[in-house]
Protein backbone atom coordinates (compact mmCIF):
# COMPACT_ATOMS: atom_id res chain seq x y z
CA UNK A 1 0.00 0.00 0.00
CA UNK A 2 2.45 2.32 0.76
CA UNK A 3 4.44 1.36 -2.30
CA UNK A 4 0.99 2.51 -4.21
CA UNK A 5 0.83 5.64 -2.61
CA UNK A 6 4.16 6.46 -3.39
CA UNK A 7 3.72 5.91 -6.86
CA UNK A 8 0.30 8.45 -7.19
CA UNK A 9 2.33 10.92 -5.29
CA UNK A 10 4.86 10.96 -8.05
CA UNK A 11 2.61 10.86 -10.92
CA UNK A 12 0.52 13.79 -9.51
CA UNK A 13 3.62 16.09 -9.13
CA UNK A 14 4.39 14.74 -12.28
CA UNK A 15 1.36 16.05 -14.03
CA UNK A 16 1.56 19.39 -11.76
CA UNK A 17 5.11 19.53 -12.85
CA UNK A 18 3.81 19.68 -16.58
CA UNK A 19 1.27 21.39 -16.64
CA UNK A 20 3.19 24.54 -15.20
CA UNK A 21 5.92 23.39 -17.51
CA UNK A 22 3.28 24.00 -19.98
CA UNK A 23 1.65 27.00 -18.74
CA UNK A 24 5.15 29.17 -18.90
CA UNK A 25 6.20 27.73 -21.88
CA UNK A 26 3.02 28.69 -24.00
CA UNK A 27 4.82 29.47 -27.41
CA UNK A 28 5.03 27.47 -30.39
CA UNK A 29 7.71 25.30 -30.31
CA UNK A 30 9.27 25.87 -33.79
CA UNK A 31 12.81 24.49 -32.89
CA UNK A 32 14.52 22.11 -35.79
CA UNK A 33 17.34 19.70 -35.83
CA UNK A 34 20.22 20.35 -37.87
CA UNK A 35 23.34 18.43 -39.12
CA UNK A 36 26.11 19.40 -37.23
CA UNK A 37 28.71 17.84 -39.41
CA UNK A 38 28.15 21.57 -41.57
CA UNK A 39 28.36 25.35 -40.76
CA UNK A 40 27.53 27.28 -38.85
CA UNK A 41 26.22 24.05 -37.29
CA UNK A 42 29.90 22.11 -36.45
CA UNK A 43 31.32 25.22 -34.82
CA UNK A 44 28.71 25.11 -31.96
CA UNK A 45 28.94 22.40 -29.56
CA UNK A 46 27.90 20.47 -25.73
CA UNK A 47 30.31 21.80 -23.03
CA UNK A 48 30.24 18.39 -20.88
CA UNK A 49 31.57 18.64 -17.13
CA UNK A 50 33.03 15.87 -15.24
CA UNK A 51 33.13 16.66 -12.25
CA UNK A 52 29.36 17.56 -11.44
CA UNK A 53 27.65 16.35 -14.85
CA UNK A 54 25.65 17.92 -16.98
CA UNK A 55 26.21 20.16 -20.00
CA UNK A 56 25.48 23.83 -21.53
CA UNK A 57 26.61 25.06 -25.14
CA UNK A 58 29.42 26.38 -26.30
CA UNK A 59 30.59 28.27 -29.48
CA UNK A 60 33.91 28.69 -31.04
CA UNK A 61 34.93 31.83 -31.77
CA UNK A 62 38.72 31.44 -32.48
CA UNK A 63 39.95 28.44 -33.52
CA UNK A 64 41.10 27.31 -29.83
CA UNK A 65 38.71 29.56 -27.88
CA UNK A 66 34.91 28.30 -26.95
CA UNK A 67 32.66 30.71 -25.60
CA UNK A 68 30.29 29.77 -22.96
CA UNK A 69 28.36 31.07 -19.60
CA UNK A 70 30.17 31.52 -16.56
CA UNK A 71 27.40 29.33 -14.90
CA UNK A 72 28.37 26.65 -17.00
CA UNK A 73 31.99 26.50 -15.62
CA UNK A 74 31.19 27.16 -11.83
CA UNK A 75 30.61 24.28 -9.62
CA UNK A 76 27.50 25.17 -7.12
CA UNK A 77 28.43 22.48 -4.55
CA UNK A 78 31.98 23.88 -4.13
CA UNK A 79 31.14 27.28 -5.13
CA UNK A 80 34.17 27.61 -7.04
CA UNK A 81 35.10 27.57 -10.62
CA UNK A 82 35.34 24.26 -11.98
CA UNK A 83 38.75 22.20 -12.47
CA UNK A 84 39.98 22.58 -15.93
CA UNK A 85 40.69 19.09 -16.84
CA UNK A 86 37.27 18.25 -16.12
CA UNK A 87 35.90 20.61 -18.50
CA UNK A 88 35.35 18.99 -22.35
CA UNK A 89 34.25 20.23 -25.63
CA UNK A 90 32.35 18.32 -27.99
CA UNK A 91 32.27 20.46 -31.78
CA UNK A 92 29.44 18.89 -33.74
CA UNK A 93 28.08 16.37 -31.57
CA UNK A 94 24.69 14.35 -32.20
CA UNK A 95 23.70 11.05 -30.50
CA UNK A 96 27.01 10.32 -29.06
CA UNK A 97 29.38 11.15 -31.83
CA UNK A 98 31.10 14.26 -32.53
CA UNK A 99 33.46 15.93 -34.90
CA UNK A 100 35.85 16.81 -33.01
CA UNK A 101 36.55 17.29 -29.29
CA UNK A 102 39.20 18.80 -26.60
CA UNK A 103 39.50 19.31 -23.15
CA UNK A 104 40.20 22.56 -21.93
CA UNK A 105 43.48 23.76 -21.11
CA UNK A 106 42.22 27.01 -18.86
CA UNK A 107 39.33 28.84 -18.11
CA UNK A 108 38.22 32.47 -18.09
CA UNK A 109 36.05 33.70 -15.90
CA UNK A 110 34.54 36.99 -16.85
CA UNK A 111 35.72 39.47 -14.36
CA UNK A 112 33.80 40.47 -11.70
CA UNK A 113 31.23 37.24 -11.76
CA UNK A 114 29.55 36.45 -8.25
CA UNK A 115 26.78 34.23 -8.47
CA UNK A 116 24.08 34.53 -6.26
CA UNK A 117 23.06 31.06 -4.57
CA UNK A 118 19.58 29.44 -3.61
CA UNK A 119 20.05 27.03 -1.07
CA UNK A 120 22.35 24.47 -3.75
CA UNK A 121 22.32 25.83 -7.03
CA UNK A 122 23.18 29.28 -8.04
CA UNK A 123 20.68 31.70 -9.58
CA UNK A 124 22.43 34.08 -12.38
CA UNK A 125 21.40 37.34 -14.57
CA UNK A 126 24.42 39.28 -14.78
CA UNK A 127 26.07 40.58 -18.06
CA UNK A 128 29.23 38.93 -15.92
CA UNK A 129 27.96 35.71 -17.00
CA UNK A 130 30.25 34.34 -19.36
CA UNK A 131 33.69 32.16 -19.55
CA UNK A 132 35.64 31.19 -22.04
CA UNK A 133 37.50 27.81 -22.47
CA UNK A 134 40.79 27.46 -23.97
CA UNK A 135 41.61 24.28 -25.39
CA UNK A 136 44.00 21.73 -25.53
CA UNK A 137 43.53 21.43 -29.64
CA UNK A 138 43.04 24.49 -32.19
CA UNK A 139 40.01 22.10 -33.66
CA UNK A 140 38.62 25.36 -35.17
CA UNK A 141 41.47 25.52 -37.42
CA UNK A 142 39.79 22.31 -39.44
CA UNK A 143 35.59 23.25 -38.53
CA UNK A 144 35.73 26.89 -37.99
CA UNK A 145 34.72 29.55 -35.90
CA UNK A 146 32.19 32.68 -35.43
CA UNK A 147 33.52 36.23 -35.62
CA UNK A 148 32.36 38.56 -32.42
CA UNK A 149 30.24 41.31 -33.43
CA UNK A 150 30.85 44.50 -31.55
CA UNK A 151 26.99 44.23 -30.87
CA UNK A 152 25.17 46.96 -28.41
CA UNK A 153 22.33 49.22 -28.30
CA UNK A 154 23.33 51.29 -31.70
CA UNK A 155 24.19 47.87 -33.50
CA UNK A 156 20.56 46.21 -31.83
CA UNK A 157 18.86 49.46 -33.21
CA UNK A 158 20.29 48.93 -36.90
CA UNK A 159 19.60 45.37 -36.40
CA UNK A 160 15.67 46.32 -36.03
CA UNK A 161 15.70 49.21 -38.74
CA UNK A 162 16.82 46.66 -41.13
CA UNK A 163 15.26 43.04 -40.26
CA UNK A 164 18.05 40.94 -39.99
CA UNK A 165 17.27 37.66 -39.26
CA UNK A 166 18.40 36.32 -36.22
CA UNK A 167 19.27 32.47 -34.82
CA UNK A 168 19.62 30.59 -31.84
CA UNK A 169 21.23 26.93 -31.47
CA UNK A 170 21.77 24.65 -28.38
CA UNK A 171 21.81 21.63 -26.67
CA UNK A 172 18.34 21.99 -25.13
CA UNK A 173 17.49 19.81 -21.94
CA UNK A 174 14.83 18.35 -23.81
CA UNK A 175 16.72 17.23 -26.95
CA UNK A 176 20.66 16.62 -25.15
CA UNK A 177 21.79 14.68 -28.14
CA UNK A 178 20.96 16.79 -31.15
CA UNK A 179 21.24 20.19 -32.12
CA UNK A 180 18.17 22.20 -31.62
CA UNK A 181 17.59 25.43 -34.23
CA UNK A 182 15.59 28.21 -33.47
CA UNK A 183 15.30 30.49 -36.84
CA UNK A 184 12.86 32.55 -35.54
CA UNK A 185 14.07 34.98 -33.10
CA UNK A 186 13.61 38.68 -32.43
CA UNK A 187 15.64 41.03 -30.10
CA UNK A 188 13.76 43.08 -27.83
CA UNK A 189 16.02 45.43 -25.99
CA UNK A 190 19.10 45.60 -23.60
CA UNK A 191 17.48 45.73 -20.37
CA UNK A 192 19.53 48.51 -18.07
CA UNK A 193 19.28 46.47 -14.47
CA UNK A 194 21.16 43.30 -15.83
CA UNK A 195 22.88 45.12 -18.97
CA UNK A 196 21.26 41.75 -20.76
CA UNK A 197 19.63 41.51 -23.89
CA UNK A 198 16.09 40.07 -23.87
CA UNK A 199 15.44 37.85 -26.91
CA UNK A 200 12.81 35.76 -28.18
CA UNK A 201 14.54 32.25 -28.93
CA UNK A 202 12.92 29.04 -27.68
CA UNK A 203 14.97 28.11 -25.13
CA UNK A 204 15.11 25.99 -22.23
CA UNK A 205 17.81 23.91 -20.00
CA UNK A 206 21.16 22.84 -21.60
CA UNK A 207 21.01 26.45 -23.83
CA UNK A 208 22.92 27.74 -21.48
CA UNK A 209 26.09 29.50 -23.33
CA UNK A 210 23.97 28.80 -26.80
CA UNK A 211 25.00 31.13 -29.66
CA UNK A 212 22.62 34.22 -30.68
CA UNK A 213 23.87 34.97 -34.59
CA UNK A 214 23.57 35.99 -38.23
CA UNK A 215 24.82 36.00 -41.32
CA UNK A 216 27.36 38.39 -41.42
CA UNK A 217 28.76 37.88 -45.26
CA UNK A 218 29.83 34.83 -46.41
CA UNK A 219 30.29 34.08 -42.35
CA UNK A 220 28.39 34.23 -39.24
CA UNK A 221 28.47 36.82 -36.22
CA UNK A 222 28.05 36.44 -32.97
CA UNK A 223 25.34 39.03 -31.13
CA UNK A 224 25.58 37.34 -28.18
CA UNK A 225 25.02 34.16 -26.29
CA UNK A 226 22.44 32.86 -23.81
CA UNK A 227 22.37 32.98 -20.11
CA UNK A 228 19.38 32.61 -18.75
CA UNK A 229 15.32 33.36 -18.82
CA UNK A 230 12.15 33.76 -17.06
CA UNK A 231 8.31 34.16 -17.09
CA UNK A 232 7.00 37.31 -18.44
CA UNK A 233 2.84 38.18 -18.72
CA UNK A 234 2.75 34.13 -19.25
CA UNK A 235 5.44 33.74 -22.19
CA UNK A 236 8.96 32.85 -21.26
CA UNK A 237 11.26 35.62 -22.70
CA UNK A 238 15.53 34.94 -22.66
CA UNK A 239 18.42 36.85 -22.04
CA UNK A 240 21.94 36.75 -23.17
CA UNK A 241 25.05 38.84 -22.73
CA UNK A 242 25.99 40.92 -25.85
CA UNK A 243 28.76 40.27 -27.24
CA UNK A 244 30.03 43.50 -27.28
CA UNK A 245 30.00 43.06 -23.50
CA UNK A 246 32.16 39.75 -24.04
CA UNK A 247 34.74 41.69 -26.25
CA UNK A 248 35.19 44.74 -23.56
CA UNK A 249 36.17 42.03 -20.98
CA UNK A 250 38.43 39.84 -23.07
CA UNK A 251 40.12 43.76 -23.54
CA UNK A 252 40.31 44.49 -20.09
Amino acid sequence: MSLLKGLLGFFACFLVFQQVWAAEDSRIDDRVLVDPTVMPWRAIGRVNRQTVGGHCTGVLISPDTVLTAAHCVWNPRTRKRMPVQSMHFLAGYKGGEWIAHSRASSLFVAPGYKPRYKGNSSTDRTARDWAVMRLEKPIGAKIGWFSVLPFDREYLKTFKKEGHSIIQAGYSGDKPHALSVDRDCSLDKIIKRWQLLRHSCHVKGGDSGSPIFTRQGDGYGLVGIHVGSRVEKGKRVGFAVTAKTILDGLAE
